[in-house]
């Protein structure tokens, strides 16, 4: 190893480029002094805090001249004696005039002062470097709440934020009037008037002034209230700057679902025509009934209409009429589609019917593991409209998969029967009727409700417990796995 630290430093640096995994990179940088200043780059280019005193410990161990290196940076301001003082953070983000990727894990709203270091006058190297953010809140939003004036005027000081992820953050009663004490009792914020005008998206700090930041491709909106009547105005619709990518959308926890779809709804009427990857975390609105169906008579797929309403024996004109906004026009580009697991099975038929004109491709669904079983019976109820319908219908479509998540984040037998057998005997018969349509159907189990999914392999087969590769039925189109 002495040889090794009188290399050159272009060939160490060649070395430490091709480390993927941190604990090499750290051994490598103990070899001797040269060793080390040459990994410095490396070593720093990631950073995570899981507490706020952690942070602070860093910044009074480590040199100020290293915090040029930071490329990704994760923050938490859990256990900070006093959340609203963000001096700290303010410090270490103004010296980290390289950075790419941001993540807040706030314990509540911060201090106004953390604007400082957003703020376009301030200089700071970062703002221009950083494309993707993402905003969290750790606390209760009823306790500890965090603004989305704070969040937009965040997000807008970016000029080339590429990606942008929102979780738990309240609205602010300055945009949502109708929230202050109305039923249900949906968290707001009446004290965030201390946030200034912001210098390019002034005053109108609410949420679908995001839609204005040219720069944004990909939007991620969780737990949090979508029911701004500003989505669907017709000032935003002629403003709107950015073409988003991909967005991904989930109601509020004390609203209503028909509520959460609806506001999901007017959203996906403005930004529907560029997205071209949705993820939904809640359900989209029932359908009306279709005089057509009601009038056909029986057929080997009725089974599908015992859940196609979502009304649960309701008539039809006790539930308000509600109107297909997602059409062809603004629906056109969506090609790959997720649904999360907390969309129930009884909405699960007409959300996917409200997106039947887009040019789907692919399609996940995921699900806990004792709903697996009704979910696939329902995947193969809806894809029979398929040979029922005269129209097109999800006509591009090519994959259906079926993701089985654990609200722990782990497997803890996900997937697996008392005698440690898989039970894949529904999607099993989900597959044998998706071969039949020219579909290749697969099963993923392991995965987090919270993890994002990647569709990373092409292999489409049968694994047994013993690892070995099974055709069933002559055909390898599922795919079993346990991460």
């Amino acid at each position: 190893m002495d040889a090794f630290t009188y290399l050159p430093a272009e060939i160490i640096l060649s070395v430490v480029e091709n480390l993927d995994d941190a604990n090499d990179i750290r051994s490598l940088s103990k070899t001797g002094s040269k060793t080390y200043h040459t990994c410095v780059p490396a070593l720093f280019s990631s950073v995570h805090f899981k507490t706020y005193p952690a942070l602070e410990q860093f910044l009074h161990a480590v040199p100020r001249s290293y915090l040029r290196h930071i490329q990704s940076l994760d923050v938490s301001t859990l256990s900070s004696p006093c959340p609203h003082n963000t001096h700290s953070l303010v410090s270490l983000l103004s010296s980290c005039s390289r950075l790419e990727k941001l993540d807040l894990k706030l314990a509540g709203c911060p201090g106004i002062e953390i604007l400082s270091a957003f703020s376009p006058q301030s200089g700071n190297a970062f703002l221009t470097t950083l494309k993707h953010l993402s905003l969290s809140n750790c606390l209760s939003e009823q306790d500890s709440p965090v603004s989305e004036r704070l969040a937009v005027y965040i997000a807008s000081s970016l000029p080339n934020l590429y990606s942008l992820s929102l979780s738990r953050i309240t609205r602010s009663s300055m945009h949502a009037q109708d929230l202050v004490y109305s039923y249900p009792c949906i968290p707001t914020v009446i004290n965030d008037d201390d946030i200034p005008d912001h210098p390019v998206a002034g005053s109108h700090l609410n949420l679908p002034s995001l839609l204005r930041i040219a720069s944004l491709k990909r939007l991620s909106i969780k737990d949090t209230h979508l029911g701004d009547p500003e989505w669907e105005g017709s000032s935003l619709m002629e403003e709107e700057e950015c073409e988003l990518d991909c967005l991904e959308l989930g109601g509020h926890c004390l609203e209503s679902e028909y509520e959460n779809g609806m506001a999901v709804m007017k959203i996906l009427n403005v930004v529907g025509k560029s997205v071209r990857e949705l993820s939904l975390a809640t359900a989209l609105p029932p359908l009306p009934p279709s005089p057509t169906l009601q009038s056909s008579p029986p057929s080997p797929t009725s089974s599908l209409f015992s859940f196609a309403s979502s009304w649960d024996g309701e008539t039809a004109s006790s539930v308000p009429a509600t109107p297909t906004i997602i059409t062809q026009e603004n629906g056109r580009n969506i090609t790959n589609l997720h649904i999360g697991p907390y969309v129930s099975l009884e909405s699960l038929s007409d959300t996917l019917s409200h997106l039947s004109s887009s040019p789907i491709e692919s399609t996940s669904i995921s699900c806990f593991n004792p709903d697996l079983e009704d979910v696939s019976k329902n995947v193969e109820d809806f894809l029979s409209l398929r040979v029922c319908r005269v129209d097109p219908f999800y006509a591009s479509l090519k994959h259906v998969d079926v993701v089985v998540v654990s609200e722990s984040g782990s497997d803890s037998g996900c997937g697996m029967d008392r005698d440690g057998t898989k039970d894949e005997g529904p999607v099993r018969e989900l597959a044998e009727f998706c071969w039949d349509l020219g579909l290749v159907c697969r099963l993923r189990h392991g995965a987090s409700e919270d993890d994002d999914y990647h569709d990373d392999d092409d292999d489409n087969d049968v694994r047994t417990e013993e690892g070995r590769v099974k055709e069933w039925n002559g055909c390898a189109f599922l795919d079993l796995k346990t991460s």
